[in-house]
């Protein structure tokens, strides 16, 4: 994963910033990417995730967060807990005076003196499918695969101000956050409320299993262990090239001491790719 808490990074005001800061700092829940974070709108929903997840010592919350195989545009947050499943966020900046209007699912954005369109929720879905695309394959998906959601946040917007405009009779509001709901007890609920009709309409009895958690990080890069241990498939015969090759699957590739140092290497934000070593 392509961070860097050291350094702040966008107009972030100080006060916001130091509050996050002291948050992250007593949060239980793996919390990476504090430092990638661009402006007040994104640290605010921040903010609300930490307070509202900071207790989720099982869980992560991953901020503009790369998968291993791919670094190109994503989401703003990944939120993923034992109550939660996997929740993908995108949060929008604008004011409300900068939307012109909603058509077929887009904004209307006003900006440099001319109108363009802007559609975060096929943004947010796209990013939601990568990162479910990369879990299913991890996982195996014999359960189905944890429970994917989605929200739009726009931090700089109250739902008082969008529904002055009518938007939400044009806009799929149940599934957007406004800046006066960015308050932990109401975005919980909000993520409670989109969890429980999920979980009815895939029929699936739980978000996620608890165990698949870790696992899933190395979906974003996090790896000590490359790859995760497999299962080992039934009726191969002994001595053969199948049974070779799945036993080579199924070991564990761990980085050496060496690989792990380069890994952690400045790289200007580029892919690095580290290659093991074959013995013969």
């Amino acid at each position: 994963m392509q961070t860097n808490t050291e350094s702040r990074v966008g107009p972030i005001s100080q006060q916001l910033f130091l509050k996050l800061k002291q948050c992250e700092a007593k949060a239980a829940i793996d919390c990476v990417g504090i430092g990638l974070i661009k402006n007040d709108a994104q640290a605010t929903l921040a903010l609300a995730l930490l307070e509202a997840y900071g207790d989720a010592s099982e869980g992560f919350i991953y901020f503009e967060p790369c998968t291993a195989r791919s670094t190109t545009r994503p989401p703003d947050a990944v939120l993923c807990t034992r109550d939660a499943g996997i929740v993908v966020i995108e949060c929008k900046g604008y004011p409300i005076d900068s939307i012109q209007g909603v058509k077929a699912g887009s904004l209307l954005i006003a900006k440099r003196g001319r109108i363009v369109q802007e559609g975060p929720f096929s943004q947010v879905r796209d990013a939601m499918f990568a990162v479910k695309g990369s879990v299913d394959k991890l996982l195996g998906a014999q359960y189905g695969g944890p429970l994917f959601t989605y929200l739009v946040s726009l931090p700089n917007i109250t739902s008082q101000e969008w529904a002055s405009k009518k938007y939400d009779q044009s806009f799929p509001s149940d599934e957007v956050i406004f800046g006066d709901q960015l308050i932990a007890s109401i975005l919980r609920n909000k993520i409670d409320t989109l969890v429980c009709s999920g979980l009815v309409q895939s029929k699936r009895s739980k978000p996620i299993n608890q165990g698949d958690i870790d696992l899933i990080k190395h979906v974003f890069g996090d790896s000590d262990v490359i790859n995760r241990e497999k299962h080992m498939p039934v009726g191969l015969v002994n001595e053969t090239l199948g049974l070779v090759i799945a036993q080579n699957e199924a070991s564990e590739k761990s980085m050496s001491t060496d690989q792990k140092s380069l890994c952690d290497l400045a790289v200007g934000g580029f892919p690095r790719y580290a290659y093991g070593q074959a013995h013969g």
